[in-house]
């Protein structure tokens, strides 16, 4: 979990990812620390899907934002988080459950460039005393309107959104803004001999970048990058017998021609 503005990180260790589980490690987690947040984006598992977690996101008035299914890019903060808390991690598979504290206490404190801060001064106001550290930064005064300043100074403080590191061109063919009914690719983790898509979905809604297509009877957000045009003929469109007459050359081999009418 993190926070979009501070890009605060937390992680909780959890024996299943059972949606009573889940709910719980959030509620401890993140509310119980931080308070609790405006809006949440989620992935499509079962678990964020569930009426348990429903529920406890109403009743603390969180407003839930699912993602569209195998597109982690829509939530890259998340991403990018598990990358270094991963790498930090793997030095110690054995007692990683251990090593998880201060690796998050890393990740914290680290000087970020975009933000021109760590997530720990834009939670505290103040950065944290860190293991080893030998000298001490100069004490705060105490003086009557610290607060004061200390609130002016976070009022100047705006969002900042994430960097693109470069830019990343996905080809969208131009049949795919009017067809009616659309392929969809596979996941990656495809079965052998399994066609990379499935058959063609009727179009319900076409959004900026996501589509809502039908499936088995339900509706489903779908990113655009994961679609592929399809064209379905229609009882008119279909060939007639002379438009296929075959035509054997003198070679021996057959050839179909499309008379004019």
């Amino acid at each position: 979990m993190t926070d979009r503005f501070t890009r605060w990180p937390e992680a909780a260790p959890m024996s299943d990812l059972e949606a009573e589980t889940v709910a719980k490690n959030f509620m401890n987690t993140w509310v119980s620390r931080l308070g609790t947040p405006q809006r949440s984006t989620s992935d499509r598992g079962g678990q964020f899907e569930s009426r348990h977690f429903e529920t406890l996101s109403k009743l603390l008035g969180v407003h839930l934002t699912r993602t569209a299914s195998y597109t982690p890019q829509c939530n890259g903060i998340v991403e990018h988080l598990h990358r270094p808390l991963k790498q930090a991690l793997t030095c110690h598979q054995a007692d990683w459950l251990d090593a998880l504290p201060l690796a998050l206490l890393g990740i914290r404190t680290v000087m970020r460039e975009d933000l021109n801060a760590s997530a720990a001064e834009l939670v505290y106001g103040s950065s944290f005393r860190l293991p080893g550290q030998r000298y001490e930064e100069k004490r705060i005064d105490q003086c009557p309107d610290y607060v004061a300043r200390l609130q002016r100074l976070f009022r100047t403080v705006s969002p900042t959104f994430p960097l693109h590191h470069g830019p990343q061109r996905i080809y969208i063919p131009k049949d795919l803004e009017t067809c009616r009914h659309v392929f969809l690719r596979r996941p990656p983790f495809k079965k052998t001999l399994q066609t990379p898509y499935e058959c063609p979905f009727k179009v319900l809604r076409r959004l900026p970048k996501d589509f809502i297509i039908l499936i088995k009877g339900q509706e489903r957000l779908t990113a655009m990058d994961r679609l592929k045009p399809a064209f379905i003929l229609n009882a008119s469109d279909e060939p007639t017998e002379q438009e296929h007459q075959t035509y054997r050359t003198r070679f021996g081999r057959r050839v179909k021609f499309r008379l004019p009418e």
